[in-house]
């Protein structure tokens, strides 16, 4: 009786300690690093840094190194501007890996709105109230895409959750989730470097005259790269 007792603790034992390590396996083929502008390494499969970034002239280049602290802070040098703005990805396999790059586009305050006046047209005489209006967040008026430096792998725009409605300060809001993400899938051998080109520059349906509000502001845009294998 003893004897059967023994053995069934030793198969429950073992049966335990054979899920414990399954589970520790899993956990250990599923890791995953978060990278910003200063620093990449942390992961044993992919070593991930990001450039700083560049402009068209020092006053519009964008500044900080895109960690969570140190916000990308990306200015519209004029009210017409439509020139990019570039950062360099650059990933390093630090063995033969498949798996994907994700890089998300974070606003710190994607819901600040800019208010704007103007003088309506149709006003003729002296006294008049101009009228006001509400732009949304500069963020959600930026496209951003990625390259390998030749081939466009992935471009997209935040965008509203609707048509703009300048005169509705209750409209104009960021579409959800409020962020972007693109997700590069990669199949490296150990050594082997890709640099991923981004760039942002101004992609909107606002009037052209209308850009004005948003000369000399600035947007609190992070940039998180993750590297993440199967």
């Amino acid at each position: 009786m003893n004897r059967k007792r023994i053995r069934l603790n030793y198969t429950k034992t073992a049966l335990v300690v054979t899920i414990i390590l399954a589970m520790l396996a899993i956990l250990i083929s599923s890791r995953f690093v978060w990278a910003d502008g200063n620093s990449g390494a942390g992961d044993n499969d992919f070593s991930i840094k990001v450039e700083a970034g560049t402009g068209p002239n020092p006053s519009s280049a964008p500044t900080g190194s895109g960690g969570p602290n140190d916000p990308v802070k990306v200015h519209l040098a004029d009210p017409f501007s439509t020139q990019q703005q570039q950062w360099n990805i650059i990933v390093t396999s630090n063995k033969n890996q498949v798996g994907k790059i994700s890089i998300k586009f974070v606003d710190s305050d994607p819901n600040r709105k800019i208010k704007g006046r103007s003088t309506p047209t149709s006003v003729n005489g002296t006294g008049s109230l101009s009228d006001v209006k509400y732009y949304p967040d500069l963020f959600t008026q930026m496209r951003f895409s990625v390259s390998n430096g030749t081939n466009q792998l992935w471009s997209d725009k935040l965008g509203t959750d609707g048509a703009l409605d300048l005169p509705n300060k209750n409209a104009n809001n960021p579409a959800k989730p409020g962020y972007l993400e693109a997700k590069l899938p990669v199949n490296m051998k150990k050594g082997d470097t890709r640099t991923f080109v981004v760039r942002e520059y101004i992609d909107t349906s606002i009037a052209k005259d209308d850009l004005y509000v948003y000369n000399g502001t600035s947007t609190g845009l992070t940039l998180l790269v993750k590297g993440e294998t199967r």
